[in-house]
C-alpha cells in the first residue's frame, strides 16, 4: 500500500511538472500493481491526451470503462458560484462504472446531472437555488426566435458521431473558446480537461459544426434511453453573432425528436442568474423541487 501511494504521488508530481512520459510510466507501473483499478486507465489516458497521443489515448478511456467493478461516490464542498454570501456549495459525485453509465436515465430522473466524467447531485443545506431543468421533447415550441436563429444557421453542416474523440484541432477550438468566453488560458491544461469532457461517459453523443470545410463548434451530449443530456458546448469565438449555444441546443432538440427521446436536460436553471436564464425560452419544461418534478413557468 505504501509504494503504492508513493508511485502515485510520484507520477502526480511528474504530470505537475510537465513530465508526461515519465508520468505515465510510473502510473503504468500502478496499474501493474492494481489492474483492477480503472482510475488509473482513466488518468494513463489523460496523460496520453496530454502527449497528444490521443488515439492511444482513446483506448484507455474505453478500458478504464468496460474494467471499473465499482462506482465511486463522495462528497465534495466549496464556495458557492451563484450566491453574493459566502455559502457553501455541496455535491454528491458518483462515478459510474460501465453499468451505472447505461442508467443515465434514472440517474437524471433523480435530478442527478452530468459532469466530466461523473454524475452530480446537489445537497446544499438551506438553499435550492440550482434546479435540474428539462424539456418536454415531443411536444417542444418552436418560438419565432428559435426559427431565426435556425434560418441564420442554416449554412452550417451538423454532422453526429456516437462518441467522437479529441484532436489537435478541437483542443485549439476549445483553448480559443475558453479564453475568449471565460478569459481561460493554456496554463489550465486544456487537453485534460477536454478529454474529460469528451472521454467522461461510454454513451457520449458529439455534435460537430461546419462551416464550408472549417470545424466551427462542438457539442457533446450523453444519451440515454428516454433521455438525453446536454454537457457541453465550444465553438470559435468569431461566430458569436449566430447565437451558437441557442442554436446548438436547437439541433440537440431535434436529434432527441428525432431518436424519439422524450426528455432533454440543459443543466440546472438558477433564477436570477443571466447565464442560466436563457432556459426560459425552452418550453414546455419542468424542474425538479422537493423530490419531484413539477412544471416550469417561465412567466
Amino acid at each position: 500500500m505504501k509504494e503504492i501511494s508513493e508511485a502515485f504521488a510520484r507520477a502526480h508530481s511528474s504530470y505537475a511538472s510537465g513530465h508526461f512520459e515519465e508520468a505515465f510510466a510510473l502510473y503504468e507501473h500502478l496499474s501493474a500493481l492494481d489492474p483492477n483499478n480503472f482510475m488509473l486507465l482513466y488518468e494513463m489516458g489523460l496523460v496520453l491526451v496530454r502527449l497528444h497521443k490521443f488515439e492511444q489515448a482513446e483506448a484507455f478511456f474505453v478500458r478504464a470503462a468496460m474494467d471499473s467493478p465499482n462506482c465511486y461516490r463522495m462528497s465534495v464542498s466549496g464556495r458557492c458560484l451563484y450566491a453574493d454570501d459566502e455559502l457553501t456549495d455541496t455535491e454528491l459525485c458518483v462515478y459510474p462504472n460501465l453499468s451505472e453509465m447505461k442508467n443515465v436515465d434514472e440517474y437524471l430522473e433523480a435530478g442527478y446531472m452530468c459532469y466530466a466524467n461523473y454524475y452530480r447531485l446537489k445537497q446544499c443545506t438551506g438553499c435550492t437555488r440550482c434546479l435540474p431543468f428539462r424539456v418536454d421533447v415531443k411536444n417542444f415550441r418552436w418560438s419565432k426566435s428559435a426559427l431565426r436563429t435556425v434560418k441564420k444557421n442554416s449554412d452550417l453542416r451538423v454532422v453526429v458521431h456516437d462518441g467522437g474523440g479529441i484532436s489537435a484541432e478541437k483542443v485549439q477550438l476549445y483553448v480559443s473558446y475558453m479564453r475568449e468566453r471565460h478569459n481561460e488560458t493554456e496554463s489550465s491544461d486544456p487537453e485534460r480537461a477536454l478529454a474529460q469532457r469528451h472521454y467522461g461517459f461510454s454513451n457520449t453523443i458529439e455534435m460537430n459544426y461546419y462551416l464550408n470545410e472549417k470545424l466551427i463548434a462542438v457539442g457533446l451530449c450523453v444519451e440515454g434511453n428516454n433521455s438525453i443530456y446536454s454537457g457541453f458546448f465550444y465553438h470559435d469565438p468569431a461566430i458569436a453573432k449566430r447565437r451558437p449555444g441557442f442554436y446548438s441546443m436547437y439541433m440537440e432538440i431535434a436529434f432527441a425528436h428525432q431518436k424519439g427521446i422524450t426528455w432533454y436536460y440543459p443543466g440546472w436553471y438558477v433564477a436570477g442568474i443571466s447565464n442560466m436564464e436563457y432556459k426560459r425560452e425552452l418550453s414546455p419544461a419542468q424542474i425538479y423541487v422537493n423530490n419531484e418534478w413539477v412544471a416550469f413557468e417561465s412567466k
